[in-house]
């Protein structure tokens, strides 16, 4: 995940509309938690985001 989307939500990083990937879940690398979250979550350090997409546009995340 970009450091820059840490403290921010989903809708504010328009990842469908911005990035054209979907995040299907977040995995809490803390927790080894893996949960569906509101587009309205805050995104945090220890998160992983579990993405669908294209290859070059997943790869843009990193």
């Amino acid at each position: 995940m970009q450091r820059s989307f840490i403290g921010k939500t989903l809708m504010d990083v328009h990842m469908r509309s911005k990035h054209h990937v979907d995040v299907i879940a977040i995995r809490d690398t803390l927790t080894d938690t893996v949960h569906m979250v509101p587009p309205d979550y805050h995104m945090k350090d220890s998160d992983i985001l579990v993405v669908i997409g294209k290859s070059d546009n997943i790869d843009k995340l990193r």
